[in-house]
Parts: C-alpha cells; sequence; structure tokens
C-alpha cells in the first residue's frame, strides 16, 4: 500500500508523517477518536457545485438532488492517507455510508455548543477496534482557521470538551462513536468555507446502514474503477491486501 507522506496531529498535539507510523495514527484514532491530517485535501474542483445552493441551518446541502454527483470527487472517496489508516485499523471492506457537501460557516454559534454522534454511536462505542469513521475535508485556504469541539474520551463518557483546531485544506478524520460539534470559521460571522463529509462503516458490523442515494451509489462505484463495488444496494470499499 502507497502511504503518502503528509502530516498527522494527534490529539495531544504531537505531529509526524503519516508515512513515519501509520500504526501510530491508526491507534490514536481508535483510542482518542479523531487525528487531523494537515494539508491534505483540496476542493477547487468542486467549488462551483456549491453556488445557488441553499444549505440547511447546520450548514449541509440536500442529498436528494442528481446533480450532487457532480462534486463527487475518487481522491475524495478513496482518499490515499484515509485508505492507508482505515486498512491498517482494521484489514477488511468498509461501506461508503454518507457523501455530503457542506458549508462551515463563520462565527461560533448556539450549534457549535452541542455536541453528537450518529444514533448507533452507543454501540459502535462498545464494539472493540475501528467500526465507523467520519472524514470532513475541508475547503477554503491554508490560512483560514477552523473549530471543532469534541468531548474526549466519550467512547466511555468519561472526557471533556476540547476545542480541535483546523485549517482550510486539512482532513478532520473522527471515530463514530465521538461526540462532537459542527465545525465552525473561527473568523468573521460572515465567511464561509465548503467541505464535504464522507462516511465509512465497517462491513462485519451488524447494521444496514448505506448510500441514501443510489445515483449517489452508482456515481461513486462508476469512479473508483474497482476500489469500489456494489452489495445489497451499497458502494463498498475494497480492502487492500
Amino acid at each position: 500500500m502507497d502511504i503518502p507522506d503528509i502530516q498527522v496531529r494527534l490529539l495531544n498535539g504531537e505531529q509526524f508523517s503519516l508515512r513515519e507510523s501509520v500504526n501510530k495514527v491508526a491507534l490514536a484514532l481508535d483510542e482518542d477518536g479523531c487525528v487531523l491530517l494537515k494539508d491534505a485535501t483540496d476542493l477547487t474542483t468542486i467549488e462551483g457545485y456549491f453556488s445557488n445552493k441553499k444549505p440547511d441551518q447546520f450548514g449541509y446541502f440536500a442529498i436528494n438532488d442528481d446533480s450532487l454527483a457532480r462534486c463527487v470527487k475518487r481522491e475524495l472517496v478513496t482518499h490515499k492517507a484515509v485508505e492507508a489508516i482505515l486498512f491498517t485499523a482494521r484489514p477488511d471492506d468498509f461501506r461508503v455510508t454518507n457523501y455530503q457537501p457542506s458549508i462551515i460557516r463563520g462565527g461560533k454559534r448556539e450549534v457549535h455548543s452541542l455536541l453528537g454522534r450518529p444514533d448507533e454511536g452507543e454501540l459502535i462505542a462498545s464494539t472493540p477496534g475501528l467500526v465507523a469513521v467520519t472524514c470532513t475535508h475541508f475547503g477554503g485556504n491554508d490560512s483560514q482557521l477552523i473549530g471543532i469541539n469534541i468531548e474526549s474520551g466519550s467512547r466511555y463518557g468519561t472526557g471533556k470538551v476540547v476545542e480541535i483546531e483546523a485549517n482550510g485544506h486539512d482532513v478532520f478524520m473522527c471515530n463514530a462513536w465521538l461526540k462532537r460539534s459542527v465545525a465552525w470559521v473561527r473568523e468573521q460571522p460572515s465567511t464561509e468555507i465548503n467541505a464535504i463529509i464522507v462516511s465509512y462503516l465497517w462491513e462485519g458490523f451488524s447494521s444496514k446502514k448505506g448510500m441514501r442515494s443510489s445515483h449517489l451509489c452508482s456515481k461513486i462505484i462508476e469512479i473508483t474503477e474497482g476500489d469500489v463495488y456494489r452489495s445489497n444496494g451499497s458502494a463498498v470499499w475494497r480492502k487492500r491486501i
């Protein structure tokens, strides 16, 4: 497996190359609940998708629009750094359960103080090993600061609220059991940047959760050229040997 030479920041502030120790990153994702991939993504080619579309109060765009498929990019779905971490943590197939365009808004708002996790978060937390992951790919530029509140140690409900500081072009990779807030741009309230949220679920986990849009599922399979296959109506990322 080709491991990209990008910088990874852990929850404790330690930063090093993913190529230097992918196993350490996989362990941190499992134990701490999140890692930050620095300057690891670029949304420039899909900026136009966000024009003239209105997101909901949390900044999410409706995914029932077939035109959503135009912003699906292989390098985001099967991101090389995410691939290395996922399949190091658990060498098995992962279902792609979400591909969500969104807007990260400026200024801290009420929604940013609310911490949450998916409905199956508690069950995922009680299952050993890496089960489900969400990756938020931030647009904007690397000088823009982005905040995310998390509850460290929320796998066991014993953590405290910590603010993660990211930048444009970073990828915030978090375990599904991690309680976290909506991200915000730490600048003027009028500032907005684009983001793409991609979620993955271990195929061995007992869940029927899958891609809600069959059109989007087909698009992902089409552009990934064999890396992702269809299984029971879901797009599944094939494990790396």
